[in-house]
């Protein structure tokens, strides 16, 4: 059996509507502005195609076709840096971060556990247990964790932080030391 590849994609679409789609091998769970539905995949010719009733999502690669009923929308594009954040809020991350210079990205997940892919290796650190503390008056939220020889020191505060490369501006400013080397970034809650 071939395990499900669980994909997440942001589609603006015309008219105006924006939605959030997370497809595996059966399904598409389409995420709407005022109802989520789940679709089973259904025989294509071309693309992908997940329907129900009057319902139906068609995709090929970042372009989609949305039909509700008799309205529809077409030039649906998907939006792959949404689509990333959507991706590890559905996956189950409660706060998300990214750097540059080396890259890295960070993902914070019931409350305390920390997932850390660093470099353009993307080498990854799992940190399970994490002493947390919250600064009222700094507005700093502080996390101590170590697995295994790694130890890992991060500190979000909450404060406009704009990117180094997109100049996104986020609302989190990330700084941590991984084993002794300093890293900093942005971040945002999910939820």
């Amino acid at each position: 059996m071939v395990p499900d590849v669980v994909t997440t994609f942001v589609y603006a679409c015309i008219p105006s509507i924006r939605f959030v789609v997370r497809v595996d091998n059966n399904h598409a769970w389409l995420f709407l502005p005022r109802r989520t539905l789940n679709l089973p995949r259904v025989h294509s010719a071309s693309g992908t195609r997940y329907a129900l009733g009057d319902v139906i999502f068609w995709s090929k690669g970042d372009e989609a076709v949305l039909a509700l009923g008799d309205r529809h929308y077409r030039d649906c594009r998907n939006d792959r840096s949404a689509a990333v954040w959507e991706h590890a809020k559905l996956s189950g991350a409660d706060f998300r971060a990214i750097g540059n210079e080396p890259p890295w990205v960070l993902e914070i997940r019931d409350r305390n556990q920390i997932i850390l892919r660093t470099g353009y290796e993307k080498r990854l650190y799992h940190f399970a247990e994490t002493d947390v503390a919250s600064d009222r008056n700094t507005g700093i939220t502080s996390y101590d964790a170590r697995s295994g020889d790694d130890v890992l020191k991060l500190h979000l505060r909450r404060e406009k932080c704009p990117d180094s490369m997109s100049g996104e501006v986020f609302e989190t400013r990330v700084k941590m030391q991984l084993n002794g080397k300093i890293l900093a970034g942005c971040g945002r809650p999910l939820h």
